[in-house]
């Protein structure tokens, strides 16, 4: 995706994010059951789409293009990948809630099965629901602004199936943690993960404030959802 061409593709998906929002609006009411998940995947669906906004103005002030050059791929895997979900739920719902409606289905039970064939097809692509897939487009479009805005080099990672392990996450001293299972993403070509003596990636901390930790390093986010007591 050329700069010239950047702005208006992420202005595009960003009203399809948008449309995609207000659609799950109509499944609250008949998919009771998962109202709460289906308000947070509205929630995400707004979030990006104010996300990629923000950033499609970023880049057409840009005083040097050489920015968008070095984050080009990112930005163009993003986009094609936010535009590809949502057309993807969007082909589900409307295919789905016109051929089980056909079928003589009562509305409140075909909102039903199409919401759970959407997560059923998230779920078979990526191992995660739409709703945890949103959030991490969501963190990593964050990521990204917050990058443009602050020039910092900076790396993110989704903590997601590795909560389940105990053996994850390891505290090697009072201000240091390892974990053994990080995929991470990197956001500078010339920045140096902080690694253990056994491979594993390393975290070092300034201090520890009832549980909040400051991190030494250019860390913009890092999310740890574990007990290290």
């Amino acid at each position: 995706m050329d700069y010239d061409e950047a702005p208006n593709t992420l202005l595009l998906v960003a009203d399809t994010a948008r449309f995609v929002g207000y659609g799950f609006n109509k499944f609250l009411t008949p998919v009771s059951s998962s109202a709460a998940e289906i308000g947070e995947v509205i929630s995400n669906c707004f979030a990006i789409s104010s996300g990629l906004q923000k950033l499609a103005n970023a880049i057409r002030g840009l005083q040097q293009i050489s920015w968008y050059h070095r984050y080009q791929d990112r930005i163009s895997d993003l986009a094609y990948s936010l535009d590809y979900t949502f057309k993807d739920v969007h082909g589900i719902v409307g295919h789905g809630l016109k051929d089980y409606q056909d079928e003589g289905m009562p509305q409140t039970a075909s909102f039903c099965r199409v919401w759970a064939d959407i997560n059923g097809h998230i779920q078979t692509q990526s191992g995660n629901s739409l709703c945890r897939r949103l959030e991490h487009y969501k963190l990593f479009l964050e990521s990204l602004n917050n990058i443009l805005k602050e020039g910092t080099p900076v790396w993110t990672a989704f903590i997601t199936h590795q909560i389940h392990s105990p053996a994850w996450i390891t505290r090697a001293d009072a201000k240091t943690i390892h974990l053994a299972d990080l995929h991470k993403y990197l956001f500078a070509d010339d920045y140096i993960p902080q690694m253990g003596p056994g491979g594993q990636h390393e975290l070092s901390f300034i201090k520890a404030d009832g549980g909040f930790f400051a991190l030494r390093g250019p860390i913009l986010w890092a999310c740890l959802l574990a007990n290290l007591a």
